[in-house]
């Protein structure tokens, strides 16, 4: 859960800058919407447990399984254009919060 109060608390830069900062899981609604009223989250949170956009953009932890995602990230503008991505090859690596910050504010697209 670090890693979403890391990004709740860069969203106010973000949102300054002009983005907004959405996510995705695989756990249903029901635990999404628990877990954003227990930590007080304002960003956006997408549920997929059926895992349709996991298999999508490939992101099956392949150590673990199809029912475990990679944490990938994604910071995409306005014209819906990939500027930035995280693809680590395993669910334990999360970056930093800084990490999205600083690639969001330069602009860069990091493979």
């Amino acid at each position: 859960m670090r890693d979403l109060e890391g990004l709740e608390r860069i969203a106010p830069e973000i949102k300054e800058a002009g983005g907004v900062i959405v996510t995705a899981s695989m756990d249903q609604w029901s635990e999404l919407a628990q877990r954003q009223a227990r930590m007080a989250l304002g960003m956006t949170m997408l549920a997929d447990p059926n895992g349709d956009l996991v298999r999508t953009f490939g992101l099956e932890d392949i150590c673990f399984g199809e029912d475990i995602a990679r944490p990938a990230a994604f910071l995409i503008d306005a014209d819906g254009v990939v500027r930035w991505r995280n693809l680590p090859t395993s669910w334990r690596y999360r970056p930093e919060a800084s990490a999205y910050l600083e690639a969001f504010m330069s602009g860069v697209i990091r493979e």
